[in-house]
């Protein structure tokens, strides 16, 4: 129906605007879908904490242990960070003996 609507409209849109709004409707759908089941779920993720770790498990831990080994494995490795800082304004990475950020200026303390 809504194809029959735009079909003899100006510049060839009777097509693009119902397909965009079936595509619209269908990722809507989705997005319910999966905040309902992360809303009532077990192992629900959030980004604030609000319980308790004995309470409920927080399922992002299992990423950070993950990211901390490959971390530990690097500095196996040889591949290490040492003597490196970063500035908390800008990002730039400092050397250790910095005081200064040498991109914005800021005292690092």
């Amino acid at each position: 129906m809504a194809i029959n609507i735009t079909a003899h409209g100006p510049f060839g849109i009777g097509f693009f605007f119902p397909l965009f709004g079936i595509i619209f409707i269908f990722f809507g759908i989705v997005q319910a879908m999966y905040h309902y089941k992360n809303a009532t779920g077990k192992d629900r993720f959030s980004i604030f904490d609000i319980t308790e770790s004995h309470e409920e498990g927080d399922p992002g831990t299992q990423w950070i242990r993950q990211a901390n080994d490959e971390l530990s494995q690097e500095s196996k490795n040889g591949i290490s960070n040492d003597g490196f800082r970063f500035c908390p304004y800008c990002g730039n990475s400092l050397g250790s003996d910095y005081n200064f950020c040498p991109k914005c200026g800021k005292a690092i303390s």
